[in-house]
């Protein structure tokens, strides 16, 4: 990496002018990229980074998110109106809903959630390429998610068994011996906070890293030696987007809400701590056609906004960690 006469791999390495950092070195030359081994960058560049990039790459990202949000939303949500469409209740009795009215909807919701991964690995892509400044593209984001969809569906398939045997075992043992199962439950609240920021980056790792690395350890890696420092940062963040798309959905009222409020309000009432629920059809609770789809659409506008911003701000989070990341 000095002379030129043998190249070493893309990764992180000692700074040849600072060695108490590490710098990036992208398999040709270093780049402008730098992180101190158990240290983050402050919360400003950090933040300032993450908008940096997304507002010098908005226009892809823009398509990109879109694309994927309103697709996920078009499954998801005229899926449920085809399944449900003969669904009512009547005499506060469900009618017209079976078991393969219920598995119509769960393949539906499942499609929807695979959807969601693929852009969520798309954007992790498209966006650690313009961390990078190598000139990100749609299709580049499209092709390389495809490659990546399997490895992401085997590990949270078996993240996620995990998490549902964790907790069919805490519900069994606390109905068993309710005193050691909600000791238990107590134990398992910071270790589930514990988890949830070592497992944070786990999405970003399988499209960023490299295929040979484990995308789990390569997650826990980002806040190793930092653990509060990065759980402060995605709390400040997580808060922050809550109250930003709050703000836009209020503002937006009914023209970003898919479920129609007035329908709901009418046809489900409590009063005096009771239900009160009319006779009405699923799809009652639905706009009109024309209202559904503009309310898919700025849906899908402000659920692309948010997702890539934090897409952006999880990618660089991962790169400040000095986590592993291929090159391009």
């Amino acid at each position: 990496m000095t002379d030129g006469s043998e190249q070493a791999p893309a990764g992180w390495y000692n700074d040849p002018h600072s060695p108490e950092q590490m710098r990036y070195f992208d398999g040709e030359v270093w780049t402008n990229h730098f992180h101190q081994p158990g240290k983050l960058p402050d919360v400003g560049s950090w933040l300032s980074s993450t908008f940096t990039v997304f507002a010098n790459y908005w226009k892809g990202a823009a398509i990109l998110g879109f694309i994927v949000h309103l697709a996920a939303s078009l499954v998801v949500w005229g899926g449920l109106w085809f399944a449900v469409r003969d669904v009512a209740i009547v005499n506060e009795d469900l009618v017209n809903f079976s078991l393969a009215t219920g598995l119509l909807i769960a393949v539906f919701v499942i499609l929807g959630l695979l959807l969601q991964g693929f852009g969520w690995l798309a954007m992790s892509r498209y966006l650690h390429r313009a961390h990078f400044q190598e000139n990100p593209t749609v299709i580049d984001a499209f092709t390389h998610a495809l490659q990546r969809l399997p490895r992401y569906l085997s590990i949270m398939t078996v993240l996620v068994l995990a998490m549902v045997v964790a907790g069919a075992l805490l519900i069994g043992l606390t109905a068993v011996v309710p005193p050691i199962g909600i000791l238990l439950m107590i134990v398992a609240i910071p270790f589930g906070i514990w988890a949830a920021i070592k497992l944070a980056f786990v999405i970003n790792a399988v499209a960023i890293a490299p295929v040979d690395v484990s995308a789990v350890r390569a997650s826990a890696e980002v806040s190793d030696g930092r653990f509060w420092s990065v759980f402060g940062r995605l709390f400040l963040f997580t808060l922050l987007s809550l109250i930003v798309v709050q703000i836009a959905n209020a503002t937006l009222g009914r023209f970003g809400q898919i479920i129609d409020p007035e329908a709901l309000a009418l046809n489900v009432q409590v009063r005096n701590d009771s239900v009160l629920v009319r006779d009405f059809e699923f799809t009652d609770l639905l706009p009109s056609s024309g209202q559904f789809m503009i309310a898919l659409v700025v849906s899908s506008v402000i659920q692309a906004a948010s997702g890539l911003v934090a897409t952006s701000a999880f990618v660089r989070l991962y790169l400040d960690g000095g986590a592993p990341s291929e090159a391009f």
